[in-house]
This record gives structure tokens, sequence and C-alpha cells, in this order.
């Protein structure tokens, strides 16, 4: 998991942070906090709300963020 932690910039120029934290990540985007848990090595989903976080595995490293199944935001990676 560590190679997925880092920024991603949102395309309105806002980050999204991602941590490592024990066996799953935390996830802050626009002021907001989320525990995500691992489903398979590149994808993630959250307990309170209906959300899953999908990793590329191509450089450069992209996030897709979708809720209920509808892609809701994509950021690209920037730096650790």
């Amino acid at each position: 998991m560590q190679e997925l932690a880092g920024n991603y910039e949102l395309p309105s120029k806002d980050l999204v942070t991602v941590k490592v934290v024990e066996d799953h990540l935390e996830l802050n985007a626009m002021g907001k906090d989320f525990e995500i848990f691992p489903e398979n090595a590149l994808t993630f989903f959250s307990k309170e709300r209906d959300l899953t976080f999908l990793f590329s595995a191509e450089t450069p490293r992209k996030l897709e963020i979708l809720e209920a199944g509808n892609l809701v935001a994509e950021a690209v990676f920037i730096n650790k």
C-alpha cells in the first residue's frame, strides 16, 4: 500500500492526500477524511458510505472515486 501514498491533484487543483495507517489507507479530500480499506491491491472502499477508490497501476498513477458506482472524481498523482 505504501506505493499508493502521496498527493493527488483533482482537476480543480484541490489535493487528495493518501496515507498508510496500519492495514488501511486514510484519505483527505477537500477537508473530509475517509478511512478506506483494501478490496484488492488497487481497489479500496469506505465502510461509512458507498464509496469506491480505484488506483491505477500505470504512471502517472491515477485515483478514481466512485459513489454508488458512478465516477464522481478523478485525480492524478503528483508527489509523495
